[in-house]
């Protein structure tokens, strides 16, 4: 008989790891016989942060337009995120509220909470629903893949964190360094796993991916979360010595300001990401999702992870895969052994996917 199941995450956000490990969860689902669908849950916080601007609050003219363009650039992003949802997830019917959630919950016999940062508190403005408190125990709760963003739990949340971590039948977690944080804290085995990304060959993400109009022939893709202080300049150097163009995917305001060389793309959709990460000859990034599709690309690639409390996700991924050489501002850096690099990612697919599979035939 199949097996349904119910997975919550950050689909709604207008991020592009958000999005694609929700679809790479589902797509290894439902080749372990399971049927999933992502409860689209609207979280406030969440919503909030990606609603367009409203003009009439602005100051002055200057900000008002600047805010009137980031606002028409949110709702072409959306509808694009919007687009890749209906093509490729399985969504229930909307979420707004626990008793919304709860309902939903009813028609499932296990619930999964992950991948991505379901578990820092402060990216959901406190909301709990990413820790499943909304679901009975007469369900089965696991966490594939979940990310507490930092390295402990932030102080005020940290009680309601582990009672309801406890409630898990199976935990597991995308960082190293959060195994023995959630270990310590709840008394439950926890295990290590690969983000969801990870698990899908680069044949099977070529198979979505697009390449948006004028992309140059050869580029130095650039991907960059927040402002940092190696990244723009590296990716300059590569270019110069590579004789690429410079391409820069979802820059911010502030980053066109500094990046008036490179090539932007400021709407991409989530298949047009992919094409990038896939035609780039070399990647630079402070982003977990940069360097992980650099790695299932096979890129050279370089990583910032400057604060190291918020960036231990990238630091533990380079150092599973024995490339942390990467790090910028490093520059003694390896030629990356990749057969070296594909046997370890086969052994850590194996190995997440197997531990997947016996949390849902486990009693």
């Amino acid at each position: 008989m199949t097996k349904r199941a119910a997975v919550i995450t950050f689909h709604r956000a207008l991020n592009y790891g958000a999005i694609l490990q929700a679809f790479a969860l589902e797509k290894v689902l439902a080749k372990l016989g399971v049927q999933a669908e992502i409860i689209d849950y609207r979280c406030p916080h969440i919503e909030c942060i990606y609603r367009p601007f409203d003009v009439r609050h602005c100051k002055d003219l200057s900000s008002g337009a600047k805010k009137c363009v980031k606002s028409l650039e949110l709702m072409k992003k959306r509808r694009c995120f919007n687009a890749f949802t209906k093509k490729y997830l399985s969504v229930t019917p909307k979420c707004r509220t626990k008793k919304e959630l709860q309902r939903s919950a009813s028609d499932y016999e296990t619930l999964i909470t992950g991948s991505d940062q379901v578990w820092n508190p402060d990216a959901v403005g406190g909301d709990f629903s990413y820790f499943l408190d909304f679901a009975g125990s007469d369900v089965k709760k696991i966490a594939y893949a979940a990310s507490m963003g930092y390295r402990s739990f932030p102080q005020k949340y940290e009680s309601q964190c582990i009672e309801y971590l406890k409630r898990f039948e199976s935990l597991s977690v995308r960082e190293k360094s959060a195994c023995e944080t959630v270990a310590a804290l709840t008394g439950k085995a926890v295990e290590n796993v690969l983000d969801p990304t990870l698990l899908l060959s680069a044949s099977q993400w070529l198979a979505i991916a697009k390449t948006p109009r004028e992309l140059p022939d050869k580029y130095i893709l650039v991907y960059m979360m927040e402002g940092c202080k190696y990244v723009i300049g590296k990716a300059r150097a590569l270019a110069r010595d590579k004789g690429c163009k410079l391409v820069l995917v979802n820059p911010t305001l502030k980053q066109r300001q500094t990046c008036k060389d490179f090539i932007l793309y400021k709407t991409a959709s989530p298949e047009e990401f992919v094409g990038m990460f896939a035609k780039a000859e070399a990647v630079v990034t402070n982003s977990f999702h940069g360097a992980a599709f650099s790695l299932i690309f096979k890129k050279e690639f370089y990583a910032e992870a400057s604060n190291a409390e918020k960036s231990a996700r990238i630091m533990d991924l380079l150092a599973l895969f024995d490339v942390s050489d990467r790090l910028l501002p490093n520059e003694n850096i390896r030629k990356t052994d990749w057969e070296k690099v594909n046997a370890k990612l086969l052994e850590e697919q194996n190995r997440s996917v197997s531990w997947l599979k016996d949390s849902f035939e486990s009693n």
